[in-house]
């Protein structure tokens, strides 16, 4: 049985996942075709935000979102669907192997409950050279002018991120995290990735737990 987010709450505009990753990973095939349109060129030049931080405060630590201009090709973040599949309470990690060899990912998706659709997904990818790439999904429609915005629950400021290029399956956000960045959301509990409908105007939230998310980055550590 496929789990993940197929039965996540949608009420107000905010998309709550319940359930775990699917040990299936159906975020392997989703992100092979969405982003197969995106070009190496286009993956290592996107629009990227002003490097912003969460800064250091009192009971906070310091670290930084890194723009992703070094970003590696993106026919190098994902491959054939065939590999280590397992599960982390909310997160799952997934191996597979291609031309280029073993490819290792952590994950989650969240599947509009009346259509099965996915909507929203987000994947991980270590990297020593690069440090931790991050791809996040989001439906179309979107503001582009607005980006998106991230917060973290154990944080007091939220953090921009510029879209950088929509396919016709989604709008794809992606970053270079630091490894400050990723231990402080390690301590965290929730990730809130939001965006503002282009019809609309109204905010559009997904809440991403992050409960397996250290244990799965342990994981994908062994693996590599």
């Amino acid at each position: 049985m496929d789990a993940g987010f197929g039965d996540g709450v949608v009420a107000d505009g905010e998309r709550t996942p319940s359930g775990g990753l699917s040990l299936r990973l159906r975020l392997a095939s989703v992100f092979a075709l969405f982003l197969s349109g995106l070009t190496a060129t286009e993956a290592a030049e996107p629009k990227t935000p002003d490097e912003p931080s969460w800064k250091s405060e009192p009971g906070y630590n310091h670290a930084g979102w890194l723009a992703p201009s070094t970003a590696a090709p993106i026919e190098h973040l994902l491959v054939g669907a065939d590999g280590i599949k397992e599960k982390y309470d909310d997160w799952g990690v997934e191996c597979t192997n291609g031309d280029v060899g073993k490819q290792c990912a952590a994950g989650q998706f969240y599947a509009d409950p009346k259509s099965g659709l996915i909507v929203f997904a987000i994947q991980v990818y270590p990297s020593e050279q690069l440090g931790t790439r991050v791809l996040i999904r989001m439906p179309l429609g979107l503001r582009l002018s607005e980006g998106v915005r991230l917060e973290l629950d154990t944080q007091p400021s939220e953090q921009h991120a510029d879209v950088a290029t929509c396919l016709p399956e989604g709008c794809v956000v992606l970053l270079i995290m630091s490894e400050g960045t990723i231990d402080i959301m390690k301590a965290a509990q929730v990730l809130t990735v939001s965006a503002i409908s282009f019809a609309s105007g109204g905010k559009l939230t997904f809440l991403i737990s992050l409960k397996g998310f250290p244990r799965s980055l342990e994981r994908l550590e062994e693996l590599q």
